[in-house]
């Protein structure tokens, strides 16, 4: 404690005068008998312990409203506490280990200074504290153990733990340091949240472990469209960021491990960070003319300050050609023609050309139940009755994971199709069939398509303009009602009468178009939406069958072998540095699959399926990449972030860059505190206590 004015001391000597009054009034007068009064003496003896009490309480009380207005005089002034050495503080330490902490090289990353400054805290303390990292949910032992981790920063997660741990400790004096870069996505979080009320009675002190200007483009996300089917394009649109203060020009290539497939390379300027410009899509096509396993990988060839977020890896399941299957009813000459070339529009001539669905046209009459086993989608155009048994086989074959697609049309029995089909049976028919609405002939009236689902796999990113998905035109369609929830509607007509319903069905989707594949009721196979959105229906039975093969970093992921690995009892995973410099780990395998955790490596991961022998009955692999969003750098300003703590009510948050800084930055807020304002409201209570005890004190003495 330190005074502004410690002359204005010396009028606590004022203190002593009531004691002096005191011993004055003590001098004692000559005794003489009173006979008259000798009755009183009892009752006198009995109140005498309780006036001497009272009579000290009021002397206390005087010497305190002269003591306590020169201490209020001198302007007491608290010092700050010592919290970077010697402190006794229940203490949290939460050092940033996420990807952006590697801006820099050696010992000069911001993960290093983060470290070096977390271990001269934890040097000069006396008291434990706990470590954590914005990655891991647990404890470090050591801070020097605390890596570099590529998963998504879960700063608020982790500093909601510190605040509860916090929380339990009987030390009144708590307190948090946070050890990163102060990057704006990942604290945004934890500022939006609740948890920062929770901390409002504790020292914040953030450590700011950047330094200087950033230069980095990155790559912050890669989304693949399209079939992953032998000699199907698929699209790569690839998502860069400009983080640095001035403009950038980088090239980024697209290379396939393939021998055979030539790299490709886009160059490309970005505006300085916070602009539009400064980020753009490019986009790569690629196509693999045979299934399996198909890996590459996507690079900025520029180096720059965060080389992590410069390379992302691919890995493709590809699976075999398509096989469709294309049903017709009774027609002219060749009835599925519009449909079958929609989905191969290839002939003899062109048999060698790459396209990924081979397709089979037969007649109604010659679909059994047991043809299905051979295709992965079936097509049914204008085909009149099914029996029984087809009707419960295409039921098993969708719920197996295919796809179903009807085209109802003159011909078709729809009181039949509603008994085959309905819940109660293959549960295929999401409604109602009912009677066919419109005429046909060229004086008929046409109803234009309302609505289309564009972000429907089906038709998402076919078209730049909404109205090129409209151009559909029926005359007469068969009427529907749908039950409630039971189905999607992708296409509605102006009349809000569906044309276009999917369903899912176990693992696979039927889909019911509600007029003709041909122009008997219709344009719908002449438009140019026709073409691509059968072409996905039919490749999407198999694409995804073998779940994802990308992966973020930190996240479990499940692996499932296939049916080839049916009798499979393990799971053997060799991470990223080969059999060499890495230990592979076995999991189990459990109703044909297995949960992984340990994705904590960049790069590719490979996989085996073993029996209980150790055969290998399966392989495959899979990729892990950085959580792109964190190759974000724009950051708080120190000034910033503590403009923005102290507006949620934590009144003694603190940021600066160094140590020294933030000692100082507590040192003077505790400076500050100046205390007169709290002693002159002392006084005037004193003065209210030493009133009432003197009154009270009168009033007693009156009454004997």
């Amino acid at each position: 404690m330190t005074f502004l004015t410690p002359l204005m001391l010396l009028g606590l000597a004022a203190a002593g005068i009531p004691l002096l009054l005191h011993l004055l009034s003590r001098v004692r007068a000559k005794e003489e008998p009173f006979p008259t009064l000798r009755f009183l003496r009892q009752c006198m003896e009995k109140t005498a312990r309780r006036r001497r009490i009272e009579n000290w309480l009021l002397l206390l009380l005087r010497c305190g409203v002269l003591a306590v207005p020169a201490l209020a005089l001198a302007e007491p002034i608290s010092k700050a506490a010592d919290w970077f050495g010697g402190g006794q503080d229940a203490a949290v330490l939460l050092v940033d280990n996420s990807y952006s902490m590697a801006v820099g090289r050696g010992e000069q990353t911001r993960l290093g200074r983060a470290k070096s400054a977390a271990a001269r805290v934890l040097s000069d303390r006396d008291a434990p504290a706990d470590v954590l990292s914005t990655q891991r949910a647990g404890r470090w032992r050591n801070v020097d153990a605390v890596g570099i981790e590529y998963g998504a920063n879960r700063l608020a997660e982790r500093f909601a733990r510190a605040v509860e741990w916090s929380a339990d400790s009987s030390n009144p004096r708590r307190s948090i340091y946070y050890f990163g870069d102060l990057q704006r996505r990942s604290l945004q979080p934890l500022l939006e949240s609740d948890v920062l009320s929770d901390a409002r009675e504790m020292k914040l002190l953030f450590l700011d472990a950047a330094r200087g200007e950033i230069n980095n483009v990155g790559i912050t996300n890669v989304s693949i469209v399209g079939p992953r089917v032998a000699d199907a394009t698929v699209t790569f649109r690839v998502t860069i960021v400009n983080t640095s203060p001035s403009a950038r020009r980088v090239d980024v290539t697209f290379r396939p491990d393939d021998a055979k497939a030539a790299p490709r390379k886009i160059t490309q300027s970005l505006g300085p960070a916070g602009r539009d410009d400064a980020e753009a899509t490019l986009t790569f096509t690629h196509r693999v003319s045979q299934p399996g396993w198909s890996l590459g990988e996507i690079r900025i060839e520029q180096a720059d300050d965060l080389l992590v977020d410069n390379r992302w890896r691919y890995c493709l399941d590809v699976a075999p050609h398509v096989r469709a299957l294309v049903v017709h009813g009774p027609s002219q000459a060749d009835p599925g023609e519009m449909l079958s070339l929609a989905l191969d529009w290839r002939d003899e001539t062109q048999a060698d050309r790459p396209w990924p669905i081979r397709v089979t046209n037969i007649a109604a009459e010659e679909f059994t139940a047991g043809i299905l086993n051979s295709f992965q989608a079936v097509f049914f155009r204008d085909v009149p009755t099914f029996t029984k048994q087809t009707a419960a086989a295409l039921g098993e074959f969708v719920r197996n994971g295919g796809t179903v697609w009807f085209f109802l049309g003159p011909e078709v029995n729809l009181a039949d199709y509603n008994a085959r089909f309905s819940e109660t049976s293959a549960g295929l028919l999401p409604g109602v069939l009912g009677e066919p609405f419109g005429q046909v002939g060229p004086d008929a009236d046409v109803l234009a398509v309302k609505d289309v689902a564009e972000d429907h796999p089906l038709f998402a990113g076919l078209f730049d303009a909404p109205a090129d998905y409209r151009t559909t035109r029926t005359r007469r369609y068969v009427s529907f009602q749908a039950r409630s929830g039971a189905a999607r509607i992708l296409m509605t007509l102006e009349n809000d009468a569906p044309l276009l319903v999917e369903q899912t069905v176990g693992k696979g989707k039927t889909l019911w178009c509600f007029t003709t594949a041909d122009p008997r009721w219709g344009n719908l196979p002449a438009q140019p939406i026709f073409l691509p959105m059968v072409v996905r229906a039919a490749t999407r039975s198999v694409e995804t069958r073998a779940g994802s093969a990308m992966h973020t970093a930190g996240r479990e992921i499940e692996i499932q072998p296939g049916p080839r690995a049916a009798d499979a009892t393990n799971l053997r995973i060799t991470p990223p540095g080969g059999v060499e410099n890495t230990q592979p780990l076995t999991i189990p395998l459990e109703k044909g699959s297995a949960r992984f955790t340990r994705t904590d490596r960049l790069g590719v991961y490979s996989w085996e399926a073993l029996d209980g022998n150790q055969k290998v009955l399966a392989g495959g692999a899979f990729v892990v990449n950085p959580y792109g969003p964190e190759s974000d750098l724009v950051a708080f300003t120190p000034e910033a972030l503590r403009t923005e703590l102290r507006n949620r009510g934590c009144k003694q948050a603190y940021v600066a860059a160094t140590l020294d800084e933030l000692s100082a930055a507590v040192a003077a807020d505790a400076q500050g505190r100046n205390y007169r304002d709290v002693l002159v409201a002392a006084v005037i209570l004193l003065l209210l206590a030493e009133a009432v005890a003197a009154n009270r004190r009168k009033v007693v003495v009156g009454s004997q």
